[in-house]
């Protein structure tokens, strides 16, 4: 199972956060296995660089925060 964080975001305007027990679950579910991790944001010049951006104070619309960013800044 993967948690696609980046995705729910878009759907939801929530983000996860590494505490919360959906992140225990899709841990537990890899049964010992060190799980594989996709790690996505939007695209660059849609979100601030650093925080966590409520969608509605954002001038993108879902489609366009859906799509993947070409890298990502590890200073987050």
């Amino acid at each position: 199972m993967v948690l696609d964080i980046h995705h729910h975001w878009v759907k939801e305007n929530q983000f996860i956060q590494a505490s919360d027990a959906r992140v225990a679950l899709i841990l537990e579910s890899w049964r010992g296995v060190r799980p594989v991790l996709h790690y996505s944001i939007a695209q660059e010049g849609l979100i601030p660089e650093n925080g966590f951006p409520d969608q509605e104070q954002l001038a993108a619309s879902k489609p366009k925060l859906r799509a993947h960013s070409a890298t990502i800044s590890t200073r987050r």
